[in-house]
């Protein structure tokens, strides 16, 4: 029963990730103030991760005649995308009540890679090792870029709406 469901669960992220992922991002961007940092951090953890699979160039295992329980595909497996950009998101939350929502999906992204068959642990580690770092970069990038000025900013998910100079750096809350 158990492992019905878990497979199930696992299937459902399989198909529907590349569906999930925005609305998710759709849903935190318009609950955070941190917006452009969330944005970036999952981009960056997307387009990264395509880039580093053919020169890392290790094969799913799938691909190298272990059993899984989805279609294979046939390009490189290191390191995971679909755990890189899932712990970015996951990470980018961290302090928000969104956390308590995204990490559990992170953590079962990352595990149905695994139990599908479609990467091994260590691509997945690695994945979400990128999507940290590419939160980190984020957070860089963001100082580096002027901030919006004049306009209404949210203050957080449970916070009050603030408007011109408290909505910059120089406001009191952050």
């Amino acid at each position: 029963m158990l492992q019905d469901l878990l497979l199930a669960a696992a299937r459902a992220f399989e198909s529907y990730y590349f569906l999930l992922l925005p609305a998710m991002v759709l849903l935190a961007v318009y609950k955070m103030k941190s917006a452009r940092v969330l944005l970036l951090a999952v981009v960056v953890a997307g387009l990264v991760g395509l880039a580093l699979k053919p020169v890392i160039a290790q094969d799913r295992p799938c691909n190298l005649g272990e059993p899984s329980l989805v279609e294979c595909l046939k390009d490189y497996g290191m390191p995971s995308t679909h755990a890189a950009t899932s712990s970015a998101l996951a990470v980018a939350t961290l302090g928000t009540p969104l956390f308590f929502i995204f990490a559990p999906i992170a953590v079962l992204v990352a595990y149905s890679r695994v139990y599908l068959g479609v990467h091994t642990l260590e691509q997945v580690a690695a994945g979400v090792a990128l999507g940290v770092a590419a939160y980190s970069f984020a957070r860089v990038i963001e100082k580096m870029l002027p901030r919006p000025r004049g306009r209404e900013v949210k203050a957080g998910l449970w916070g009050k709406k603030r408007s011109g100079r408290a909505a910059g750096r120089g406001g009191s809350r952050k």
